[in-house]
């Protein structure tokens, strides 16, 4: 019939009786035909500007943070953007929460996602004094454990240190790898500002042109890829959400509400797929043996893996037809850019 079903075929209504042929009804999603137009051509906005010098300079800048000492201060009362080193404390207040057993910790003021009851409670404070305040986390908080919750906390003053910046000189330069001197290091980082410059534009026209596409072509998803794509989306959240305290009654609560936010991004992500899918068709554009072996080089090398070792990996998952699939997008998508419309 020259049928190709993207699922396993689930069989109904099967007849097997002794000396005759066996009947059955199997039911299976397939691709539905799609043929495109007005996929070339799309407008896209030009380029970023180049990179400026005050670009460059702003990332020297924040190299020279990041290299930076934190030494201690003769003891006074704490000030905007010290750094606290104490002993601290917490318990729940009301449901919820978790109990924050007393460690040495640090604190930097300077960090602008502190939130302001820590700000509030810290400053001033001197080295030996102990204070005690709660802080309320918003619902949408990175820990789960914490969101939505209020924690009183317990903080002990040990000791008040202040970053001390190194000189933007050569010797700077050579403690950021092998550069001679500050222009030569100057001069990389001016490089690699425009190769993510240009990294950025690219992926900005990618979304655009996949806009173009999902906004002109209107396409059924079979009911199998969008519930595969949910599901593997909200599995992903939850893993990373993952804590042993969730009872099996919030973890229901949890994947449902999590369903309902990932329904239309799995929506999108199976459309666009399924229309870039449609453009190689219809252009022929299919990966080469290079191509995949550069891949696979790329990908080997990110996962501190050998190719042979990561061939296997993927075998073993049937995952050469998800593979090829990738590049296969990613070459039409780079095929579409080129014959946009930059103006």
């Amino acid at each position: 019939k020259k049928l190709k079903p993207i699922h396993d075929p689930v069989l109904e209504g099967y007849d097997l009786r002794d000396k005759r042929p066996m009947t059955f009804r199997a039911v299976f999603d397939i691709l539905p035909d799609i043929r495109l137009s007005g996929y070339r051509g799309v407008l896209l906005s030009p380029k970023k500007p180049p990179v400026t010098d005050e670009t460059v300079e702003e990332a020297l800048r924040t190299l020279q943070m990041k290299a930076s000492r934190y030494l201690p201060v003769e003891p006074r009362p704490v000030v905007e953007g010290d750094y606290l080193v104490g002993r601290v404390s917490g318990r729940p207040l009301g449901k919820g929460g978790r109990e924050i057993e007393e460690h040495l910790g640090a604190l930097s003021l300077e960090d602008p996602d502190l939130l302001p009851e820590f700000r509030t409670a810290l400053l001033g404070m001197e080295p030996g004094q102990e204070r005690t305040f709660s802080v309320s986390y918003p619902k949408d908080h990175a820990d789960p454990a914490l969101a939505g919750g209020e924690i009183e906390y317990r903080f002990r003053l040990q000791e008040i240190k202040k970053r001390e910046l190194p000189p933007m000189d050569d010797d700077f330069a050579r403690e950021m790898g092998s550069y001679e001197n500050l222009d030569e290091l100057r001069e990389s980082v001016l490089k690699q500002l425009r190769e993510s410059a240009g990294a950025e534009w690219k992926r900005s026209a990618r979304l655009k042109i996949i806009d173009h596409l999902l906004a002109g072509n209107a396409v059924e998803i079979p009911r199998s890829l969008l519930e595969a794509e949910t599901h593997s989306r909200v599995e992903a959240v939850l893993r990373e959400r993952a804590t042993a305290e969730w009872d099996t009654q919030k973890l229901e609560s949890l994947w449902k509400e999590e369903w309902e936010k990932q329904r239309p991004l799995a929506e999108r992500a199976v459309r666009g797929r399924m229309l870039l899918d449609a453009v190689a068709r219809q252009e022929k554009i299919t990966p080469n043996q290079e191509q995949i072996n550069e891949r696979l080089s790329g990908e080997a090398a990110r996962r501190k893996t050998t190719v042979a070792s990561l061939k296997e990996e993927i075998g073993q998952k049937s995952g050469w037809n998800e593979l090829e699939g990738l590049i296969r997008r990613e070459l039409v998508l780079d095929f579409l850019l080129e014959n946009a419309n930059i103006s």
